[in-house]
C-alpha cells in the first residue's frame, strides 16, 4: 500500500524530468527570494513575530536537533490552531514556538516545528530557518521523515471548516515558488500521507491537514504543469471555488487543541 502511494505521488521517474527552470538558489537566499516574489505586504520576516528581544530565538544545545535539512525533496502541508478564536497570526506563531520548544513537551524542539506559516489572508510568515531540519513529521529513527522536507502550516483548524480561498491560493503559490527556487519539482504531501513511513504510526492517527488536503492536490497539479507541461491533467476548479469568499473581516477558526507536527 505504501509502495503504491509512493508510485502514485511520482508523476514521472526522477530521471525523466528535465530541469529547465533557472535555479535562484545559486544567487540568492530562500528568504530573500520569497520576499521578492510575494512582496512586503504578503511576506513576513521572522522578526515580525519573534521581535528582537531574543525570547523567540532557536534553542540550540546538545539535546535539541539543529541539523542541516539536506537536499530538499518534499513539501508537507499541515494545519494548526491555538484554541483561541481571534489571535493575530504573530501571536499564534509565538504559541506554536512555546509548544514546540517546551522542555517538558512532546517535541522538545530547538524552534518552531514548521518552516513557513500561511494565515487566513494568504500572507506568508517565516518560521524555522529553511536550511534546518524541521520537527513537523514523526519518524523513527528520529528525524528521518523530516530530512529534505519543508513544512508549511496553515494557521487554523480545518477538520470541519473549509480553509479560506486566500490561504489555499497562497499555500499553492508557496509550493510553486519553493520548487522554482530549487529549480526542480518537489513532492507535495499532506501530514497524513507520511503515516506508515519510517515508523510514523501515531496511536490516534493523523487528521492533518484536514480540508487543506485540497491545497495538497492543487499544489501537485501546479507542480506537474510547471515542470511537465506536456502532461495531460484533468482540469481542476479554480483554487478556493468551493470556499467562501473572503471579504471584510475574516471569520476566525473555532477553538481547537494545538496541533504540532508529530
Amino acid at each position: 500500500m505504501i509502495l503504491a502511494r509512493r508510485v502514485k505521488e511520482m508523476l514521472l521517474p526522477r530521471a525523466a524530468i528535465v530541469e529547465t527552470l533557472p535555479a535562484p538558489y545559486l544567487t540568492t537566499t530562500l528568504p530573500d527570494y520569497l520576499a521578492s516574489e510575494f512582496g512586503p505586504q504578503r511576506y513576513h520576516r521572522r522578526r515580525e513575530w519573534a521581535g528582537r528581544t531574543g525570547l523567540y530565538e532557536p534553542v540550540v544545545n546538545g539535546q535539541r536537533v539543529w541539523k542541516p535539512i539536506g537536499e530538499v525533496q518534499y513539501v508537507t502541508i499541515h494545519h494548526a490552531s491555538m484554541g483561541v478564536t481571534a489571535l493575530h497570526p504573530a501571536d499564534m506563531i509565538r504559541r506554536i514556538y512555546h509548544g514546540s520548544t517546551d522542555p517538558g513537551g512532546r517535541l522538545n524542539a530547538a524552534d518552531v516545528a514548521y518552516h513557513f506559516f500561511v494565515d487566513r489572508n494568504g500572507e506568508v510568515w517565516e518560521g524555522r530557518e529553511a536550511d534546518r531540519i524541521g520537527t513537523h513529521v514523526g519518524s523513527h529513527p528520529e528525524g528521518l521523515n523530516n530530512r529534505g522536507n519543508i513544512g508549511i502550516c496553515g494557521l487554523g483548524s480545518f477538520d470541519q471548516e473549509t480553509p479560506p480561498r486566500a490561504m489555499t491560493e497562497a499555500i499553492v503559490d508557496l509550493c510553486e515558488k519553493l520548487a522554482r527556487y530549487h529549480g526542480r519539482p518537489l513532492m507535495v504531501r499532506g501530514h497524513a500521507d507520511w503515516v506508515g513511513l519510517n515508523g510514523f504510526r501515531p496511536a490516534g492517527g493523523v487528521d492533518c491537514p484536514g480540508r487543506l488536503d485540497r491545497a495538497v492536490r492543487l499544489a501537485r497539479e501546479r507542480m506537474a504543469r510547471l515542470f511537465l507541461p506536456e502532461t495531460t491533467l484533468a482540469e481542476a476548479p479554480p483554487v478556493g471555488e468551493d470556499a467562501p469568499a473572503v471579504a471584510g473581516s475574516v471569520t476566525p477558526a473555532p477553538p481547537h487543541v494545538v496541533t504540532l507536527g508529530e
